[in-house]
């Protein structure tokens, strides 16, 4: 096993695993397939390198680019596409993608970039994952679109939340989202209402399920903003006491952390 980290995510399996025989040797290698698993071991694994099929199923490589734009984490960023339009390369170069190769590309091009960038990295210093990128991950999957503004928004609340759990919802924390986003907190609060409507109306059960317990129907009620980001904070907090390196496991609460006044 090398010292370093390489995440291939690419939905071709034979291109993974020849990729991933070829560089084996060298550092530690791992795969997947869909975009939605690709979030998931970036968040586990904090890779040092990163092959990224722009063209993943689930969540495409362009929106998993975003949320890791708002972070402080940035990988080496190798990224591989079938579609060279000016939208994706406009894309690629505002999202820090350090390379672009299109496909189909030779795999043994794809490991000498990688080696290449290999050999510049000095020994890797592991930290902790970024909080900001973890909530990130969480809304994700939960379906919360990061073309709204309640997406930003919400990282806000649920970080500040984490901190400070005990504030008010209307007097302090959407305030202070407000502030940190410029604009009011009127803004704020529709914003995120709006957001966690439009995720409850498209959301995967089997998912909400895990935050968000359903009633005597089987239904999972809509939740309220404070429901909403207390449960997902209380969820961090928890993960944060058990260790920094283990996996994010929420247990839901009854009664929301906040107050509504």
């Amino acid at each position: 096993m090398g010292q370093h980290t390489v995440l291939i995510a690419d939905s071709s399996e034979d291109f993974c695993h020849e990729l991933r025989d070829i560089l084996r040797r060298s550092c530690s290698v791992y795969c997947c397939y869909t975009g939605m698993k690709a979030l998931k071991q970036i968040q586990e694994l904090h890779p040092d390198i990163v092959v990224l099929d722009l063209m993943l199923p689930e969540l495409d490589g362009i929106s998993l680019l975003r949320v890791l734009s708002i972070t402080d984490y940035h990988p080496v960023m190798i990224a591989t596409t079938c579609l060279a339009s000016d939208y994706v390369l406009e894309s690629a170069q505002k999202l820090n993608v350090d390379y672009l190769m299109v496909k189909p590309c030779c795999v043994r091009a794809v490991a000498a970039r990688v080696q290449e960038q290999l050999g510049k990295l000095n020994v890797p210093v592991k930290t902790v994952a970024d909080l900001q990128f973890r909530i990130s991950g969480l809304l994700l999957m939960l379906g919360v679109s990061v073309k709204l503004h309640g997406f930003r928004y919400l990282q806000e609340a649920v970080y500040s939340m984490v901190k400070m759990p005990d504030q008010s919802m209307t007097k302090e924390l959407y305030p202070w989202v407000a502030k940190a986003c410029d604009t009011e907190p009127s803004h704020v609060e529709r914003s995120i209402r709006g957001a966690v409507l439009d995720a409850w109306k498209n959301r995967d059960d089997r998912v909400w399920r895990l935050y968000f317990p359903s009633n005597s129907q089987g239904v999972v009620p809509r939740p309220t903003n404070t429901v909403f980001i207390s449960r997902i904070a209380d969820g961090l907090r928890l993960a944060c006491a058990l260790g920094s390196d283990k996996k994010l496991d929420f247990v839901p609460r009854d009664k929301a952390l906040c107050r509504e006044n």
